[in-house]
């Protein structure tokens, strides 16, 4: 079984009070890459629970925390601001590498 065929097996249950939006990709139409990427994020995060993962992703000053902060639950978190952030740790990250 492919890597997309596993992810949306594993979340495809029904979630309350969310809806989806439906993307289709048929796995030809990713190359490998990109696959391999997905195959890299989906073994570090696959085994986490939902609040592993919420604690990864709503960090305080982050961009859902930011997000939240400024225009409530459910508003979209804008593309240069999630951007912004993971420059911002990538650099401290390459930071305390030296």
């Amino acid at each position: 079984m492919d890597l997309l065929s596993r992810i949306y097996i594993l979340h495809s249950g029904p979630r309350v009070g969310f809806q989806r939006d439906t993307v289709t990709i048929k796995s030809n139409q990713i190359d490998d890459t990109i696959n391999d990427f997905l195959v890299q994020i989906y073994n570090i995060y696959s085994s986490m629970s939902p609040i592993q993962l919420s604690n990864l992703t709503h960090v305080a000053s982050g961009p859902w925390d930011i997000t939240r902060r400024l225009g409530g639950f459910y508003t979209i978190i804008q593309d240069d601001l999630i951007k912004q952030h993971y420059l911002s740790k990538k650099h401290q990250d390459e930071l305390a590498k030296k």
